[in-house]
């Protein structure tokens, strides 16, 4: 079954075991920098969300540049506050999201989670709740994510899909860049592919003319797919269980609000769980949240459903087959 994070939740783990590495891997410099993060930031009855390996991916994106990383990691814990990302639950966002405009389905090659965007289903017309059911729908995923293989296995594929799109059910450029800027500058360093499917023509306009002013590791991340070709280069990232027939691939799965809300609500459980455990390791059996479930099923899906509230495969076997909001982080 696909790996999740119950049994150790992540932000308590060992640094050896959430970075794959340890502070003996780094130059000299860096490892400065790094320890220098630490003295910042990990201090006694620090913020949850702060641990050795958050410290390193802002490292990382904003380039070993020590005051860049320190004050953007302040800019994201006083974000996370002002927006009360730690208590964002589904029942807040789930009326934004009743076409499924903003869904996680399936895992990559690698077993990190996919986020998939339909912007023809986004109800533009409220552009904060769009943005809150993004920042959800992140949050999940990062929780969803295995924080025991190292820190290539802490980040997620976004799927943008532009099928039906038009002018007419187009998203105001002001939602795209509040989007993109949520997504690098405190969701840093969680990007490991960007795909843009179907993207017309007026987009792909946009982006070369951006391109040349992207750094070429962010670059590295953007995939535009079209065509007969699209699954194929889909496949190179995601198993084609683990991605819709719509575009290619074997997943039967349409969106089924009462289902999807419902494996959202019973992932969170777990989640509230696991946080009262790892707080309170005192605390007597059964007190506090409920224990993680056990999964569902989902009528609109050929599988059952993870407690991550993603659909279950078998894991791929091996071998199977911003960047316009001026940041300057990479994602």
């Amino acid at each position: 079954s696909t790996q999740s994070t119950w049994g150790s939740f992540w932000f308590l783990a060992p640094m050896a075991a959430i970075l794959g590495l340890t502070p003996e891997t780094l130059n000299d410099e860096q490892r400065a920098s790094f320890r220098i993060m630490q003295q910042t930031f990990l201090t006694p009855g620090h913020h949850w969300f702060l641990n050795d390996s958050c410290l390193l991916r802002y490292l990382i994106s904003y380039q070993w540049k020590l005051e860049k990383s320190i004050k953007q990691m302040r800019e994201t814990l006083e974000w996370r506050a002002e927006n009360n990302v730690d208590h964002i639950s589904w029942a807040e966002v789930a009326d934004s999201n009743v076409q499924g405009g903003i869904c996680r389905v399936g895992r990559d090659l690698e077993n990190r989670p996919v986020v998939i965007l339909k912007p023809r289903y986004l109800d533009s017309s409220n552009q904060d709740r769009c943005v809150r059911l993004l920042i959800y729908t992140l949050e999940m995923a990062v929780f969803s994510m295995d924080m025991n293989r190292g820190i290539d296995a802490q980040k997620m594929v976004v799927m943008v899909d532009f099928t039906d799109f038009s002018m007419r059910n187009s998203p105001p450029v002001a939602l795209i860049k509040s989007m993109v800027r949520v997504l690098q500058s405190h969701f840093t360093e969680r990007l490991v592919h960007l795909v843009f499917l179907d993207a017309p023509f007026w987009f792909n306009m946009t982006y070369h003319l951006v391109s040349p002013f992207i750094d070429s590791r962010t670059k590295q991340k953007i995939h535009f797919y079209s065509g007969s070709k699209r699954a194929q280069n889909i496949s190179k990232y995601i198993h084609p269980s683990q991605f819709e027939t719509a575009y290619g691939g074997q997943l039967v799965w349409t969106y089924n609000h009462a289902a999807y809300s419902a494996e959202q609500v019973a992932f969170e459980q777990g989640i509230r769980a696991q946080q009262h455990a790892a707080m309170n390791p005192q605390a007597p059996a059964g007190s506090g949240s409920a224990p993680p479930p056990t999964g569902s099923s989902t009528a609109t899906a050929t599988t059952a459903s993870n407690t991550d509230g993603t659909v279950n495969h078998p894991p791929p076997q091996e071998g199977e087959g911003g960047w316009w909001s001026g940041g300057k982080s990479e994602m």
